[in-house]
């Protein structure tokens, strides 16, 4: 069976309360982990954000932060330069998925 490679980019500012509870979920994903990429893409966080999600480094978890706010688009345009995938996937801490 062929799976295609999957890149999906999380796009966050200011989401401590947030982050980990949107990482943890998005780590349940059952799908190859060598054909999963996932991306959290802070746009300027000021607060833990990024700090949360480097927690998750060993896990997988790649990380593009912006050192000043660019907006959304901006953000998740930019961090396809460090996308692998051949899908990319684009969410934010506000959309949880439910895994059975």
């Amino acid at each position: 069976m062929y799976y295609p490679t999957v890149t999906i980019i999380i796009t966050a500012y200011n989401e401590e309360r947030n982050i980990r509870d949107k990482i943890i979920n998005t780590l349940r994903i059952e799908y190859p982990k060598d054909k999963l990429q996932i991306i959290v893409a802070s746009d300027g966080s000021y607060d833990n954000t990024v700090g949360i999600a480097e927690e998750y480094i060993k896990s997988g978890i790649e990380i593009f932060a912006r050192l000043e706010r660019s907006g959304k688009e901006n953000t998740q345009k930019e961090a396809i330069r460090i996308a692998r995938g051949e899908i990319f996937v684009f969410t934010d801490v506000a959309t949880i998925e439910f895994f059975g």
